[in-house]
């Protein structure tokens, strides 16, 4: 903590009030008990409390909240309405946000991307260029890394491994226990865009048949 003036600040986290203060960087309220570095920044409607660690170019804004053990640093982002907590990481050029939650000992680092209401929680790991977004679960043991994209209700948990240039997308893409699977290439990755989106319509194809009244 640098030299601003401690006030009484209520964080919402059923603590009551304790002992916090604006931050000299963008003016939001740090808890005494957590860090924020000079050099970081916490927008004025931002939150950060518990034992939370913000250093380095990190910025916390918006409404995002990072509490617990959290550490926030490089220059990595959390905003929106994100909330990082318990004694995950967020670091490197990482993003954080929408309405995101990333928990447990959870880490987000590289240039990875989590956001809309994407959860990412235990011990997973999302990093390199990896985007987690839509309302997907990353949980357990899991890795989603290289170029990969998850979205929409896929699951990825257990020992599960999603990289290279793969995408999971459908409700069905549920990988969990020791799953791994990659795309080694662009064009390899276009050819099972390609394939999935053969069979998608194969299958509107057979429900229209029972979507369409028998004709006598």
């Amino acid at each position: 903590m640098s030299d601003e003036t401690s006030d009484f600040f209520d964080f919402g986290d059923g603590n009551g009030p304790v002992l916090a203060h604006r931050h000299c960087n963008s003016g939001g309220w740090v808890a005494d008990t957590a860090y924020v570095a000079e050099t970081a920044s916490v927008g004025p409607d931002a939150l950060v409390y518990g034992n939370a660690v913000v250093s380095g170019y990190a910025k916390v804004y918006d409404n995002a909240r990072v509490f617990g053990n959290t550490k926030v640093f490089g220059s990595a982002w959390v905003y929106g309405n994100a909330k990082v907590f318990g004694n995950t990481k967020v670091f490197g050029n990482a993003r954080v946000f929408g309405n995101a939650v990333v928990s447990g000992y959870a880490k987000v680092y590289d240039n990875a991307r989590v956001y809309d209401y994407a959860r990412v929680s235990g011990y997973a790991k999302v990093y390199d260029n990896a985007r987690v977004f839509g309302n997907t679960k990353v949980f357990g043991n899991a890795r989603v890394f290289g170029n990969a994209v998850v979205s929409g209700y896929a699951k990825v948990y257990g020992n599960a491994q999603v990289y290279g240039y793969m995408v999971a997308h459908e409700m069905s893409d549920d990988l969990g226990s020791d799953y791994a699977i990659s795309c080694a290439t662009k064009e390899e990755w276009a050819a099972r865009a390609f394939n999935a989106e053969a069979r998608v319509k194969e299958l509107e194809a057979e429900l229209a048949l029972y979507r369409t009244p028998s004709q006598n």
